[in-house]
């Protein structure tokens, strides 16, 4: 199973509305996702999103949808501070905090 993602657009500011009217959207394909997605979220500043499902995560630019990094987690979380940086649960002990490709790894012990 996969997700198709698709971009429309063909609506400006100066548009006329009226409530119930139908609208014709320009659609562009761009592109698939591979894991069934069960969390979609952006990033504070709007720049990044990331898809989560299927114990892995993919992270996109918000407005090409490009890749910009992918891995295995169970959790993932944004930072809030708009930088970009975020953090996984790759296990029930092991958690990354990331910007992109620096990693931070460290471990929880119980007890």
């Amino acid at each position: 199973m996969h997700l198709t993602i698709h971009l429309s657009s063909g609506l400006s500011k100066e548009t006329e509305l009226v409530d119930g009217e139908r609208l014709t959207l320009h659609m562009r394909d761009l592109g698939a996702c591979e894991v069934y997605p069960q969390q979609v979220s952006h990033n504070s500043n709007g720049s990044f999103i990331v898809v989560c499902g299927d114990g892995e995560y993919i992270i996109y630019t918000s407005q090409a949808l490009r890749n910009k990094a992918f891995g295995s987690a169970l959790d993932f979380v944004w930072s809030s501070q708009g930088t970009g940086d975020y953090a996984i649960r790759e296990s029930t002990s092991r958690y990354v905090c990331a910007l992109f490709f620096v990693c931070n790894c460290f471990c929880c012990r119980d007890g």
